[in-house]
């Protein structure tokens, strides 16, 4: 899959994001305190992988992002492989349609990283249930603590689904203090997965600052995402949409249906089965386990998208489930996820989205060749050429809220700690990104003002009502851009230059 897309698409947004962070850990930075970013793991991660490769193109982020969906993908299927019964007929090919399934799902790309830590997860509680004893528990835990260091939302994930692993073992096993103990051990190992996190709060000065503070706005944020409606399938409407469109929204919002119905009976059935002492599954249990927190990802902004990063534990279950049934019906399920897969996640893969029938343009970044749309081809012509214009070969710029991976791009550091600005900011916070643009005066300010999800609410000019207001005070709006973009370049009269009152 890595060969034959890795040199396809181009999002100067999200993945722009995380390639911008990859960049800047590279020239000594530190995430979330010099730049706004996800959980280190992953930045460190990708840096290395980057290093490797010898430059700073968006390459060496999709290797690192391979290597470790690989890595994810091996563990689930090792554990997949183990619950397939005696018979041994069509093993492999079932495994191989399992994992094709899986990468089906496997989207979007920049996004990798938080698939392959649920799949991690799930192999960890697998065998942590499998035969629940103290060294399985500090393991267990370790491995919860630093897929943390990754991203704390699959860290917290992943100590729920703990919780209700250990509340489930723990049932006809001297119930309380069963759990008390296996809880103790598990902590411990949670803070030794945590040391490279209590490391960098300890010895880079800041850090710790820095984790507090993204802890709070997320508490005041009161959410992860800006939420979407759900797409229940009697909500659709195409309007004229393509075939292939039409059959994935449908299939999206079934799979949305599937998913809670899939937490209730699963982690139902578990407990009645225990209580009733009949065996269940561990690998199966874990499933159910995880099924909950990750709906809740998957709800949280109810896209394909998150769909895809949130229903691995469904899609482990039935996975786990059909291999029990007989043969005909095992290889059945086995088509029917397989193709319904193929079609839901389809317009999300670039194998699909570049195809030669898409007429994709050819552009040239840090010696890479890829094929993107006509779409990112402009934008990277216009970041370029407004570069050329008035950055020249050293000079700063800020591109909010959409184009993260300008920076990355041009191979330029943001004037501003916030790269990708579209929650609403305290007045507080903007005027720090005030005194930190005064610092370092960008050459241009480029503000594509257009509503998000179609909610004005969410404009930049909305969402950063002081920023916007000192970039219109102190900056002059050239006629180079229209509309809802503002392009501003600094004012000619320098007793009233940029950063002086």
């Amino acid at each position: 899959m890595f060969a034959w897309e890795c040199k396809l698409g181009l999002s100067l947004s999200d993945e722009g994001y995380l390639w911008y962070g990859v960049q800047r850990v590279l020239h000594g930075e530190v995430p979330l305190r010099d730049f706004m970013a996800y959980d280190p793991g992953r930045y460190y991660w990708s840096a290395a992988w980057m290093a490797l490769r010898g430059n700073e193109g968006i390459i060496g982020v999709r290797m690192a992002l391979a290597g470790f969906e690989f890595l994810g993908l091996w563990a689930a299927l090792r554990v997949v492989a183990k619950t397939l019964p005696d018979d041994r007929r069509g093993h492999f090919l079932l495994v191989l349609a399992w994992a094709l399934t899986l990468l089906a799902w496997m989207v979007p790309r920049h996004k990798l990283f938080d698939i392959s830590l649920c799949l991690f997860l799930f192999a960890a509680l697998s065998w942590l249930i499998e035969h629940p004893v103290r060294a399985r528990y500090v393991a267990v835990g370790t491995i919860v603590g630093l897929v943390a260091c990754f991203g704390r939302n699959h860290g917290l994930y992943g100590g729920v689904a703990s919780v209700g692993a250990m509340a489930w073992l723990s049932i006809r096993r001297g119930a309380v203090m069963s759990f008390v103990r296996g809880l103790c051990y598990w902590c411990i190992g949670f803070a030794v997965g945590l040391l490279p996190l209590f490391v960098m709060m300890l010895c880079l000065p800041g850090f710790a600052g820095a984790v507090t503070d993204s802890v709070l706005l997320l508490l005041a944020q009161g959410s992860t995402n800006i939420s979407l409606p759900v797409p229940w399938p009697w909500r659709l409407s195409w309007g004229g949409a393509p075939g292939q469109e039409v059959v994935s929204q449908i299939l999206v919002g079934f799979y949305f249906l599937a998913l809670p119905a899939f937490c209730v009976l699963s982690i139902v059935w578990c407990f009645r089965q225990r209580f009733a002492g009949r065996t269940v599954p561990p690998a199966f249990v874990a499933c159910a386990m995880l099924s909950l927190p990750y709906a809740h990802f998957a709800f949280s902004r109810a896209d394909a998208s998150h769909l895809a990063q949130g229903l691995f534990p469904l899609l482990l279950g039935v996975c786990l489930l059909a291999l029990r049934l007989p043969f005909t019906l095992k290889w059945g399920v086995t088509a029917v996820m397989l193709a319904t897969g193929i079609m839901a996640t389809l317009s999300l893969h670039p194998g699909w989205q570049y195809r030669p029938a898409a007429q994709p343009v050819t552009i040239e970044s840090y010696g890479d060749t890829l094929k993107v749309d006509a779409a990112t081809a402009a934008q990277v012509s216009l970041f370029r050429t407004l570069v050329a214009a008035h950055a020249g070969d050293s000079g700063t710029f800020i591109a909010v809220p959409f184009f993260p991976g300008a920076y990355a791009l041009m191979g330029r550091r943001s004037p501003t700690w916030e790269l990708y600005p579209l929650f609403a900011r305290s007045e507080a916070f903007q005027e720090q990104e005030i005194l930190r643009l005064r610092a370092a005066p960008p050459s241009f300010i480029l503000v594509a003002d257009d509503p998000l999800d179609g909610r004005d609410d969410l404009r930049f000019s909305r969402t950063h009502v002081v920023e916007f207001a000192y970039f219109s005070r102190k900056f002059e709006r050239s006629p180079e851009m229209a509309g809802s973009s503002y392009l501003f370049v600094p004012v000619v009269d320098p007793s009233i230059a940029p950063g002086i009152h």
